[in-house]
């Protein structure tokens, strides 16, 4: 058998074993109400195995305390915003209030809970203090300041990688220690496909209102990251990378969530919203996903800080976003960014096959269990939408 049959003849394999493995279970997430949280089973969000991204290179985070300069940064760049109109008075100063009241109660707080708010704050100082805190880039990096500011000087200490809610929103922050709580894009729009899909399969509750909630908040917190597009991006240093980077996994789940939605809920703006997304897979990094691949061919990066960076689960999801998205809404763009990169996906993930294991990365180290699992669930998947030949 080639090479280049072999990853559809590995995917039917494992496709019956991942179909019959059954639903997948309700992820744990802890929701702040007030001054009170509380840990519940929710059945739409995703377990922290599918999203919680566990680094190599670098154990801590880089920026660890606020500064002069970052206050001054911080400051010129709200003034900037408000002087060329790109953000209202109000909401000036409603950035100003959330960065102030974050300071106030950093100061008040000692050991690992300081550590947290205060990584949160010096990060986004630092983005600010390299010209980086845009107009664009302001909701989502204040959004994410209150709500830490709101969870570490009382509420429970999470565990490593537990998921965070806050009442009204449905957006999830996972903790990563060290950097605070963290929005979650990944997880997030996991949560707006097992939503939509309790809809469309009846594996659980309907809420149809609560899906429209969750995707007009994360519109709202995109960001332009480019002249050619926006994106959903990380905020925290990572395994190398410097804030703000983003996913193409996460991306292309994004996408596919707007597409979805779409057709479910009779709203094409969230198709409008999707195709902003596209470009990203036309970029290169570390703006954009887009490089050559390990094979010669198109592939599109996890961490667009990571260029030679080749994770294969990442590549199949985001495949497997685009090709969804382009069968729902008949868009030729996603279906062309989808055939540039399908070859190469055909050569690389044999090179992932250790006969009873897989690789996490393309010559790289292997899976844990989590990881080879997610793998052979997106092979399975890839198989049930006949993308390839078997």
């Amino acid at each position: 058998m080639s090479r280049t049959r072999l990853i559809w003849a590995l995917a039917g394999a494992l496709s019956a074993v991942a179909l019959a493995a059954g639903p997948a279970q309700a992820g744990p997430v802890i929701v702040v109400s007030g001054d009170h949280a509380v840990k519940t089973d929710d059945p739409a969000v995703p377990s922290k195995a599918e999203t919680y991204m566990r680094g190599s290179r670098t154990a801590r985070p880089v920026a660890v305390a606020s500064s002069r300069r970052g206050t001054k940064a911080v400051s010129k760049a709200l003034r900037t915003a408000l002087k060329k109109h790109s953000i209202s008075r109000t909401r000036y100063d409603s950035y100003r209030r959330t960065y102030s009241r974050a300071r106030s109660a950093v100061r008040k707080l000692r050991g690992a809970r300081r550590a947290q708010l205060g990584y949160v704050i010096a990060a986004l100082e630092s983005v600010a203090l390299r010209r980086k805190l845009t107009a664009s880039r302001m909701p989502s990096e204040f959004v994410q300041l209150l709500r830490n500011t709101v969870y570490w000087p009382s509420l429970p200490y999470p565990a490593s990688g537990d998921q965070v809610s806050f009442k009204g929103s449905g957006v999830l922050y996972q903790y990563y220690p060290g950097r605070g709580l963290q929005l979650q894009p990944l997880s997030t729009f996991k949560k707006a496909n097992n939503m939509h899909g309790a809809c469309t399969k009846h594996t659980g509750p309907c809420d149809t209102a609560g899906l429209r909630r969750l995707l007009d908040e994360m519109t709202a917190l995109a960001v332009r990251r480019s002249r050619s597009f926006i994106a959903w991006e990380y905020m925290f240093s990572f395994d190398g990378g410097t804030p703000p980077w983003m996913s193409g996994m996460a991306q292309a789940t994004a996408i596919q969530a707007y597409g979805r939605a779409s057709e479910l809920l009779g709203r094409p703006g969230y198709v409008t919203t999707a195709k902003k997304a596209l470009p990203a897979f036309k970029v290169a990094p570390p703006v954009g996903v887009r490089t050559r691949g390990p094979r010669g061919g198109v592939t599109y990066l996890q961490y667009s800080f990571a260029p030679r960076l080749y994770i294969f689960n990442a590549f199949l999801q985001s495949l497997i976003g685009l090709y969804d998205f382009s069968q729902i809404t008949g868009d030729q763009t996603a279906l062309a960014r989808y055939n540039e990169a399908e070859p190469e996906a055909r050569r690389m993930i044999p090179f992932s096959d250790l006969g009873d294991w897989t690789l996490y990365n393309y010559r790289g180290h292997e899976a844990n269990a989590n990881y080879h699992e997610l793998l052979r669930e997106f092979l399975a998947s890839m198989c049930s939408r006949k993308l390839g030949e078997i």
